[in-house]
């Protein structure tokens, strides 16, 4: 069994070569076969060497490590849902076998039962062909497909959302069943995912490198970097929803290799979301940092002392350039940008069209073909699935809360103190920033979500007695005979 660092370094094995020649080749004809051939030979090696079980938990790790990079495929397949989907065949071995049992926490079932509702229903009820024609989409990245092709399309994006919100989970939960401890790799693989694609946002912003160009057919007007992702805010959001992770990585008590690892990803996070220039990944990111801090005691007060240490240097800075102010509110697209402008125009437009769909169709919305479109994700929940879809997403964080409150009061003694916390901030920050962003149904956003399922998965009553309270000491024989002779024979 590969435990502990020997799976991180396994799986980057995997990911490291694929990476690297994708950087050197473009991306393309050649680079993309030796990629291929690189990582297919390896994950045959630790086949024969571990088992399939194991090989499945390999291709989990890298699943969850690309899932960040959703502009990376072969042959026009999209490697993250690949590897997951080897993964999920692989495992299903000991399940069906009866080794693992099969464990779906209720939030799962409710959202998952959400969105094919919605698309059974868009298949059955279509929108009107003349409104849907005339709808405003505001982004040269979508085009009104024709109304025949609507049912498909929605079906297909139905699909593709139950990969993240249901599959992804339920293979999380048994992969980590009898292995708790795999919980904190595949965060820490989706974490370097993420700060991978970050780096690489930095590098192409320096000139070092052009990957981003050599698999994207377009570039940002506005010069904002992508990285290995389909646009600058996904590899911001992705940055963003890792921070917590990689901070209580930074500040918990152990090894220093880890705490050195997390600082590193955590400035390529840095770099990513300045390069990026997405405001509100950077400051949820921001603002999930701090959180993290301020859920501990121990960290509380560097969180205060950082605050503050911040909030002197700002002032120096803007003592010494009056203007830098302006600069750097300019760089990140706060003031006097001109590409913020324009994107404000549009997402006021995208939002404005996203409620008139809820309207039009307020119980199911006009279909899941739209669901990336409104620069909201709880608009967008309901101009694709109406109130049926947003109801049930929102039944689901809720029934997601209800565990996330029974691991707080119950914790394992084998999972680390606050690392639940770090996930449940890691969702949060998803929920709060994509308030202005698109992303709902990306699979590199259901990882802490399925972990913390993986977690629940792992409590074996649904609803656990409480803690025992901890009974007095009993005092010792010396204090019991002193005691005894104070008071005297007994009449």
């Amino acid at each position: 069994m590969i435990r502990g660092p020997a799976a991180v370094v396994a799986v980057t094995a995997v990911i490291c070569p694929a990476a690297v020649l994708l950087a050197a080749l473009g991306g393309v004809g050649v680079g993309t076969v030796a990629v291929g051939v690189v990582a297919l030979g390896a994950l045959v090696v630790l086949g024969v060497l571990r088992g399939p079980e194991e090989l499945g938990v390999l291709l989990l790790l890298a699943a969850v490590g690309t899932a960040p990079w959703n502009a990376v495929s072969v042959a026009g397949i999209k490697l993250a849902p690949a590897l997951l989907l080897g993964a999920t065949a692989l495992l299903a071995v000991p399940v069906l076998a009866g080794r693992t049992p099969l464990r779906m926490r209720p939030w799962v079932v409710v959202l998952g039962g959400s969105i094919a509702l919605v698309a059974v229903l868009t298949w059955f009820l279509p929108p009107d062909g003349a409104y849907f024609a005339s709808r405003y989409v505001g982004d040269g990245a979508f085009a009104s497909p024709p109304i025949s092709e609507v049912g498909g399309i929605s079906a297909v994006q139905g699909l593709q959302w139950l990969v993240a919100a249901v599959v992804l989970p339920v293979v999380v939960a048994a992969a980590c069943h009898g292995r708790l401890w795999l919980v904190a790799r595949l965060a820490d693989a989706w974490t370097l995912g993420a700060s991978i694609s970050a780096g690489v946002a930095v590098t192409d912003e320096l000139g070092l490198s052009h990957l981003s160009a050599a698999i994207l057919p377009y570039v940002d007007v506005g010069g904002r970097q992508a990285g290995l992702s389909v646009q600058p805010n996904h590899v911001a959001v992705a940055a963003a929803i890792t921070v917590p992770w990689a901070v209580w990585r930074l500040v918990r008590t152990g090894p220093v290799a880890p705490r050195v690892a997390a600082a590193v990803c955590l400035g390529a996070d840095a770099g990513g979301l300045v390069v990026s220039a997405s405001r509100g990944a950077l400051v949820g990111a921001v603002l999930a940092a701090l959180a993290v801090l301020l859920c501990s005691a121990r960290t509380r007060r560097l969180a205060l002392a950082l605050l503050g240490a911040a909030a002197l240097a700002v002032v120096l800075a803007l003592a010494a350039v009056p203007a830098l102010l302006g600069d750097v509110g300019e760089r990140l697209r706060f003031a006097d940008a001109a590409s913020a402008d324009a994107s404000d125009a549009v997402r006021a437009g995208i939002g404005a069209q996203a409620w008139q769909d809820f309207l039009v169709s307020p119980l199911h919305g006009i279909g899941l073909e739209v669901a990336l479109q409104g620069h909201d994700i709880y608009l967008q929940l309901l101009a694709s699935g109406g109130a049926l879809l947003l109801l049930g997403f929102l039944a689901a964080l809720v029934l997601l809360g209800v565990d996330v409150r029974t691991l707080l009061r119950h914790p394992d003694p084998a999972v680390p103190p606050g690392l639940v916390a770090a996930l449940a901030l890691a969702v949060a920050t998803w929920l709060v920033v994509c308030s202005i962003e698109n992303h709902l149904t990306d699979l590199f956003l259901y990882v802490p979500l399925a972990l913390l399922a993986a977690l629940r998965a792992a409590v074996p009553a649904d609803d656990p007695e409480p803690l025992p309270a901890r009974a007095a000491p009993a005092p010792d024989a010396p204090a019991v005979l002193a005691a005894a002779a104070a008071e005297g024979p007994r009449a």
